[in-house]
């Protein structure tokens, strides 16, 4: 008879025993499991290694920044999967999380990763699979691109090789397999069918290399063997999915389109288990419908301005794609022709108008897909061209206005008035085309106003061209400047500049009245000489070979340009900046 603190004993020593066996048996689990990133290598399968998770580069999907598990660009890895026993067979299942967007409060999704498709970037990126260690071409099982549902298998009779490209410009989620090791003979797998990303139908993926595909699509269980089931061979291009298609009927049945497939080995024994994917109207492929306000490729002008801007049909949610605008265009006020893909021009960024009457013609298509495009076409008349802002240059002594190969006119002012049109009217000097500022009579004087604008004439006597609308008034205040930007020497009105680099005396000149300290240019300049920093006073003395010499008060540092006025108001400038001994 055991007795209760025997009974007591026993159940402590029961416990901790179970409690060690289950600890060295979650370490074990926990042993069994690897984890495998896409890149350049291989991986040898032991028979007792256990389950092995094969990812694409960055590894597990995650619900928050879920981009920062997306592979990278310019990728190109190869990695093979080898098993340790000759023949043994290598199987790849292929399962994804697609974790982002979901809800991690979700009671269906507790933890916020469900089961979701691969997903690749659609004819930019590409999962080849091959039979065999290397990614040699004749071995090619079966190649992914694009998005698809997931849990079906790839089998390979020895060693496993799989090959990744990704493209410079965009990235995707990418792939979660497990990898098995499989002892015994070969067998064919199920093959795997898709909706076709480009086109309203079918693709059938092989999963075997060398098996042979069957399908039906009128409900009956493929069987090569018998012709009332209407079984159909399916032969599938590696380099060209879509040439394959399985198109849907012009009208899906409400109980849908139901497609039937089977894999059976080269030797013609044995047919896969039979999977079957039933296609609604929902698949077919979410092109931009006419119908949808949301869908219409859009063309518009900003306002203002001759900046045309193209903007493409929304994507539908859901597609793995990218939508781009392609144009056609005539400026000689014909129709443009409807926009294809061969015959039309890429949109990438803001065009400029610059002939009155151009004509725009835009559609959206994929950029993956050329097939799959818009039925709306987007027209747009270009009319007003606006005349680009002139420019005022007096370093090359000119106003010009000019956008692309179309020069425009210049009506302009010299005495601070606004150049303008008022309908057939103008202000202002007419220029056929630029203006010539150095050939002017009489010439520019320093501080003189140039105004400007810019417009289309229809004639030579400068009458405004309707079609056309004249730019803004553009101002501008003459000072002469040198190829280095140094200011001219020179009489300009009643001002004198005598701007001295070379030495430390300075000639300031004005036109004033008789009874000017600073008086007239003539018989005898009059020149102002600095002597000594700080303040001195103004002053004026003659000698018979030597013009007027006065000291004036000012008070000029480092890097300064100073102005200043005679008695009568009539102003002097120098601009000179002192350097660090006295000036003489």
């Amino acid at each position: 008879m055991v007795s209760n603190r025997q009974k007591k004993k026993r159940l402590i020593l029961s416990a901790f025993v179970m409690t060690l066996f289950m600890a060295l048996f979650t370490q074990g689990a926990m042993a069994q499991q690897t984890k495998i990133l896409m890149k350049d290598g291989s991986f040898t399968i032991q028979r007792n290694t256990g389950v092995i998770n094969f990812y694409d580069s960055h590894g597990a999907s995650q619900q928050t920044n879920f981009w920062e598990t997306w592979y990278a660009h310019n990728e190109g890895y190869t990695y093979v999967f080898k098993p340790a026993v000759n023949g043994d067979k290598i199987k790849v299942t292929f399962h994804s999380y697609t974790a982002y967007g979901q809800n991690p409060n979700d009671d269906d999704d507790p933890v916020g990763v469900n089961l979701g498709p691969w997903v690749l970037r659609l004819n930019d990126d590409y999962l080849s699979v091959y039979e065999g260690n290397g990614a040699v071409d004749a071995n090619l099982i079966t190649k992914f691109t694009g998005n698809g549902e997931t849990g079906f298998s790839v089998m390979s009779d020895g060693a496993i090789t799989f090959k990744f490209t990704s493209n410079s410009q965009y990235r995707e989620e990418g792939w979660y397999a497990t990898v098995e090791l499989v002892q015994g003979d070969m067998v064919a797998q199920a093959p795997y069918i898709r909706r076709s990303t480009c086109s309203d139908g079918a693709i059938i993926h092989p999963t075997t290399l060398g098996a042979k595909i069957y399908y039906t699509t009128n409900g009956n269980d493929p069987d090569p063997a018998d012709p009332l089931t209407e079984t159909v061979e399916y032969v599938y291009d590696n380099e060209n999915p879509e040439s394959a298609l399985i198109p849907f009927p012009d009208e899906i049945p409400a109980e849908g389109f139901k497609v039937k497939a089977a894999s059976m080995l080269a030797d013609g024994t044995v047919l896969s288990s039979i999977v079957e994917m039933v296609f609604t109207d929902d698949d077919r492929v979410p092109i931009p419908d006419a119908d949808d306000d949301l869908a219409h490729t859009t063309i518009t002008r900003v306002e203002g301005t001759n900046t045309i801007v193209m903007t493409p049909a929304e994507k539908p949610a859901g597609l793995n794609e990218t939508y781009q605008v392609r144009y056609t265009m005539t400026t000689n006020g014909t129709e443009p022709a409807e926009p294809t893909y061969n015959n039309s021009t890429l949109y990438t960024g803001p065009i400029t108008a610059t002939v009155n009457g151009t004509i725009f013609r835009a559609k959206t298509f994929a950029l993956s897909c050329p097939n799959q495009y818009s039925e709306q076409t987007y027209r747009l008349v270009v009319n007003g061209i606006y005349a680009p802002a002139p420019v005022i240059d007096f370093d090359e002594m000119t106003i010009t206005s000019k956008e692309g190969n179309t020069v425009y006119d210049i009506l302009y002012t010299l005495d601070g008035t606004d150049p303008a049109i008022n309908g057939t009217t103008i202000t202002g000097t007419f220029s056929d085309g630029a203006v010539d500022l150095s050939s002017l009579n009489p010439a520019l004087t320093y501080g003189q106003t140039v105004k400007a604008l810019a417009y289309m004439a229809s004639d030579n006597n400068g009458t405004p061209n309707a079609n056309y609308t004249a730019s803004q008034v553009e101002t501008a205040i003459y000072v002469p400047t040198d190829a280095n930007g140094n200011t001219v020497n020179g009489v300009y009105g009643d001002i004198v500049l005598l701007d001295d680099r070379e030495d430390h005396s300075w000639s300031y000149y004005s036109v004033g009245g008789d009874n000017n300290p600073i008086h007239s240019l003539t018989p005898a300049d009059v020149k102002i000489t600095y002597t000594g920093y700080g303040t001195s006073t103004m002053t004026s003395s003659s000698t018979a070979n030597k013009p007027d010499r006065a000291a004036f008060t000012e008070n000029v540092g480092s890097d300064k340009v100073a102005v200043n006025k005679d008695e009568a108001g009539n102003q002097f400038i120098y601009l000179k900046t002192l350097e660090n001994d006295d000036p003489e």
